[in-house]
């Protein structure tokens, strides 16, 4: 075995990983990393994708006209070349999809800590910071801004961060600004720092409670 033949099958290797962690990212919101942790957990999610893969291909099997080999990590790891096929990639590609799909209902639906909360080991509900999922239940907002001193009103379309700026896409926006009266926007853009605005939220309603939440803000 050459250093370039177990490169190449590294690199098969590891295939299901990132597609596992890429999907992981792409749905639960987070950013990609590029450090060690993230290439240890491509690795061990490539090696759980081709032992689930494993299981797909014992129940293909399970058909009189197919005979499957299984995917032997343990050799792989050893240095055996010889230790992947077609069938194995293939099977590890479909589990490390489902793989993917399973770790982002466990962290969209906080399943860890309501466990660990069950067993008493935490008392915290999650790690995610707060800007993460802060519109996701009233996307309708009153954004006070301490740069340009004006107010706005409107529904957050999209929302990022940028270590230390927030972004804020709004659309049917209600301006209040001391120097050029009230006006309306069919988006506005907001990027700030944390400390330089504001966000209000109530039970607003865009139909039905639209007045009565601008009749509070003028009266602010």
């Amino acid at each position: 075995m050459t250093v370039f033949d177990f490169i190449q099958q590294f690199i098969l290797f590891i295939i299901p990983g990132v597609i596992t962690y890429l999907f992981f990212c792409y749905l639960a919101g987070r950013k990609l990393q590029s450090d060690l942790f993230t290439i240890a957990i491509v690795f061990i999610c490539s090696t759980v994708s081709f032992l689930l893969g494993n299981v797909f291909l014992k129940l293909i099997n399970l058909i009189p006209c197919f005979s499957f080999e299984l995917a032997d990590v343990a050799k792989f790891l050893a240095g055996d070349t010889n230790g992947l096929t077609v069938p194995n990639l293939i099977t590890a590609i479909a589990a490390s999809v489902v793989l993917g799909a399973v770790a982002v209902l466990f962290w969209d639906k906080n399943l860890l800590f309501r466990f660990a909360n069950r067993l008493k080991i935490s008392g915290r509900t999650d790690n995610n910071d707060v800007w993460d999922s802060m519109f996701d239940a009233q996307p309708w907002v009153i954004v006070r801004d301490y740069v340009s001193n004006n107010v706005y009103y409107g529904c957050v379309i999209k929302y990022s961060d940028r270590n230390t700026i927030r972004e804020l896409l709004l659309v049917d926006v209600s301006v209040w600004s001391k120097n050029d009266g009230d006006y309306h926007m069919e988006q506005i853009y907001i990027a700030r720092a944390p400390s330089e605005f504001s966000i209000e939220i109530d039970q607003y309603n865009k139909e039905n409670d639209e007045n009565e939440g601008l009749e509070s803000l003028n009266n602010s």
